[in-house]
């Protein structure tokens, strides 16, 4: 939230959540995205917050504006 409008990787949102040593699967970021975007949007299947940049990670939005 602190680095709105920046792109985050997958593997940068991994190693700040869980750590460089964290054994297991990528898509732990994307489940867990899934259950924010549950939480905060209006309607989670049009994220206005939380913007997927495809093949790469997220951005944060906090006004939703895109």
């Amino acid at each position: 939230m602190e680095r709105e409008g920046e792109g985050l990787s997958r593997d940068d949102i991994l190693n700040a959540v869980w750590g460089r040593h964290y054994v297991g699967d990528l898509k732990i970021v994307d489940v867990n995205i899934r259950r924010i975007r549950q939480k905060i949007e209006i309607k989670p299947s049009d994220p206005k917050h939380i913007e997927t940049l495809w093949g790469y990670g997220y951005r944060w939005n906090r006004s939703g504006d895109q």
